[in-house]
């Protein structure tokens, strides 16, 4: 699992995907078949993580803010609606250096701590709406899940 934002310049095709820069499902398309093409290994299933991990957590606005809240001086429920909401996918909320979703986190919150409260998270909200929410993932879950089936 790699994550788009913090690519290397030197990652296989970095320079073909910049054409996709609006389109990141196309950009990540591209560089994950690159990827997979450089490691030239039948069972390497590579992954790109659209922007952030905490773009994932996005999926479920009110279990972040459940999690969150008791910690970090109260609800922020509307602020996290309105960011969900500006984007058609949790795995689409951008990827800049102060709008990426762990800064977008840290802005409403006091502080936000990845290993603790991005695990707690994801565990409140589940793995099946994660998957209903954020297609590119659920995706590479599915080429995962299928290798059990031809076992």
């Amino acid at each position: 699992m790699f994550d788009l934002y913090a690519l290397p310049d030197n990652f296989p095709k970095y320079d073909d995907a910049k054409r996709y820069r609006r389109n990141p499902f196309k950009r990540v398309k591209l560089l994950e078949d690159a990827f997979k093409a450089e490691i030239d290994y039948g069972r390497f299933i590579p992954y790109i993580q659209l922007h952030e991990f905490e773009g994932l957590l996005f999926s479920d606005v009110e279990a972040m803010d459940e999690v969150l809240k008791p910690f970090h001086g109260g609800s922020k429920l509307t602020e996290l609606k309105a960011i969900r909401d500006a984007f058609d996918s949790p795995e689409e909320i951008n990827d800049g250096d102060e709008t990426a979703p762990s800064k977008r986190l840290l802005d409403l919150y006091n502080y936000y701590e990845k290993p603790t409260e991005g695990s707690r998270i994801a565990q409140r909200i589940g793995l099946d709406a994660i998957r209903i929410e954020c297609k590119h993932f659920n995706e590479w879950l599915a080429s995962l899940e299928a290798l059990a089936i031809y076992r």
